[in-house]
């Protein structure tokens, strides 16, 4: 056997009187050398075989030297379609165009882990929430994934890339006080808001922890006669600002939600005041409302409040689960009647206040 002696390639006559030349060409995922076979009547044909082949490898990294993040990113947007729902997919494209704007046409073979850092550093000093920035480090981590994958770029940067850091037990204390409604504020919001469906609709919300994607799915006859029970087996889905009806977020989000007494006028008015097809129906084809739609509506509501703080509408969610807890319910019956996966879900809902803890105190 005849090898080259720097080390490209090895040699070998058949028994045929043909020669066999071989290549390593990498390694596999076990750690074990990748070998790639050549055969030719003659040596120095099988040598021009080896050398073809370099010569395309090279060619193929020089292309890939010319594809650019944003290229490669839309790639990995279209192929990730059929792995998640088209409300999700949708949603995606909001984290996508963040990481677009940033890194443009460079090409990806370029990006390193200091531009990466780099990258989470501007998120920080604009003042993006960790949300935010969690999920843009998680699309390019997939998107950086796939293109080592596809031999774009020989290892991923976004794996050693600095973590995102958590909120500081400060931080926490204050997003709890901002993302539930105190009971003066409650008060308030019973006195001053509106006594059509709108108004009704956000104390609804307060009294059964159900998202607008729930609330916006009902119809006359999930709401119990008298008020006292709702039944949510459906949700509208956001796709392109086009909404359509699908099914709840999970499984467990399909749950019947017993009304408490005070709350219950207010879920009775949704029942007598509904649209044809909907509690909020719409002018479409399909009938359904937007959730931006409603969001709109709501914000105009709420920032006429006098002495109420504007939160978002997902904060009527973050309040009655508060409340639950405040009255001592059960994490586990929160949980069931919120629609969580479970009660960890749960735990990050729940703001308890000085007031709830020295009752647990007078309780012991």
């Amino acid at each position: 056997m005849a090898k080259r002696s720097n080390g490209e390639g090895s040699y070998k006559k058949l028994p045929n009187g043909k020669w066999s030349a071989q290549i390593m060409v990498g390694y596999t995922d076990e750690g074990k050398r990748k070998i790639k076979t050549f055969t030719a009547p003659t040596k120095g044909e099988a040598k021009r075989k080896i050398e073809q082949y370099l010569e395309a490898c090279s060619a193929e990294k020089a292309n890939a030297k010319t594809v650019s993040f944003s290229e490669w990113a839309d790639t990995w947007y279209a192929d990730h379609r059929s792995e998640v729902e088209e409300s999700t997919f949708w949603s995606y494209s909001f984290t996508l165009k963040t990481l677009k704007d940033y890194f443009q046409d460079r090409p990806i073979s370029e990006i390193k882990q200091l531009d990466i850092n780099r990258f989470l550093d501007v998120l920080v000093e604009r003042k993006r929430s960790k949300s935010t920035i969690a999920k843009c480090k998680s699309m390019l981590f997939q998107i950086f994934a796939s293109a080592e994958d596809n031999d774009l770029i020989i290892k991923n940067p976004v794996v050693h890339a600095k973590k995102v850091k958590k909120a500081t037990k400060e931080e926490k204390q204050t997003m709890n006080k901002r993302s539930a409604f105190s009971q003066e504020e409650l008060e308030v919001m019973k006195r001053e808001l509106p006594n059509n469906l709108l108004g009704n609709s956000i104390l609804t919300l307060i009294g059964t922890g159900m998202r607008v994607q729930e609330l916006l799915a009902l119809k006359k006859d999930d709401i119990a006669p008298d008020g006292s029970f709702i039944n949510v087996d459906k949700a509208v889905k956001m796709a392109y600002r086009t909404p359509s009806l699908g099914d709840p977020k999970s499984e467990k989000s399909r749950r019947g939600i017993p009304v408490a007494k005070e709350y219950r006028p207010f879920a009775l008015y949704l029942r007598e005041h509904c649209g044809a097809k909907y509690i909020w129906t719409s002018s479409r084809e399909n009938g359904l409302y937007t959730v931006e739609e409603f969001r709109n509506r709501y914000r105009c509501a709420m920032k006429k409040l006098p002495g109420v703080t504007y939160r978002t509408p997902h904060c009527c969610r973050h309040t009655y689960i508060t409340n639950l807890e405040a009255k001592h319910v059960p994490m586990e019956l929160i949980s069931a009647l919120a629609g969580h996966e479970d009660s960890t879900t749960t735990l990050g809902y729940t703001h308890i206040s000085l007031e709830t803890l020295r009752k647990v105190i007078e309780d012991l």
